[in-house]
C-alpha cells in the first residue's frame, strides 16, 4: 500500500500538470532589451534559491515565489558557463529551479490547507479518533481485572 504522503505528493504533481496551463506563473517571452535592463546578478539570491529548493520547508511560500520570479528575470543569460551549449543548459536548469520553487510553494499551500481546512481530512481524523475510543472502551470492558 502506498503511504498517504506519497499519494498526496503524486496527486499534487498530477494536478499541477492539469492546471499548469492556467498558472499565473507561466513564463512570458522577454526581449533582449528587457532582459538586459532588468538584470542584477546577485549570487546570494541564487544561493538562497538553490538552498530553498534542496531543503523542503526551509523557505516560506512568499519567499519561494519571489525567488522563482527573480530566476525568471535571467531567462537566457549565463553567469557561470561560457560554452554556448553549457550556457543553454545553465539557462534551462535555472528555469527548472524556478519551477521547482513554485511547485514547492504550491505543495506547502496545499499541505497547510489539508492540515487546517480540508473537511474530508478533518472528518477522517474525527472518525479515526472515534474508532480508537470505541476500541479502547471495548478493551477495557473485556479486560480481566
Amino acid at each position: 500500500m502506498i503511504p498517504v504522503t506519497m499519494r498526496v505528493f503524486v496527486s499534487f504533481f498530477y494536478l499541477y500538470g492539469l492546471v499548469s496551463s492556467f498558472s499565473p506563473y507561466m513564463r512570458t517571452p522577454r526581449t533582449t532589451k528587457e532582459q538586459s535592463s532588468s538584470l542584477f546578478f546577485n549570487p546570494k539570491r541564487f544561493e538562497r534559491a538553490v538552498d530553498c529548493a534542496n531543503e523542503y520547508g526551509m523557505c516560506d511560500v512568499n519567499e519561494l515565489g519571489k525567488l522563482a520570479d527573480e530566476l525568471d528575470k535571467f531567462q537566457e543569460n549565463c553567469f557561470f558557463e561560457k560554452d554556448p551549449n553549457s550556457c543553454k543548459k545553465e539557462a534551462g536548469d535555472r528555469i527548472d529551479l524556478a519551477e521547482l520553487l513554485r511547485l514547492q510553494s504550491e505543495l506547502q499551500l496545499r499541505t497547510d490547507y489539508l492540515k487546517n481546512a480540508n473537511l474530508f481530512a478533518s472528518d477522517v481524523k474525527i472518525e479515526q479518533e472515534k474508532q480508537e475510543r470505541d476500541n479502547l472502551m471495548t478493551n477495557l470492558r473485556d479486560a480481566d481485572w
